[in-house]
């Protein structure tokens, strides 16, 4: 999954940061978070903007 939504945004960088906002608001529930990979994917958003 997560390399996946980084190649999308790799590919897309106009999506970038509407794809780490939802997964930021996705990490504010608890029940939420613990299935989504949002660290990672934030990571990896960031790493491919600079």
């Amino acid at each position: 999954m997560i390399t996946v939504i980084l190649d999308f945004v790799s590919t897309r960088r106009d999506w970038m940061f509407l794809v780490a906002f939802l997964f930021a608001l996705a990490e504010t529930p608890l029940i939420v978070s613990v299935f989504v990979p949002s660290t990672a994917i934030l990571l990896g958003t960031g790493g491919l903007d600079s």
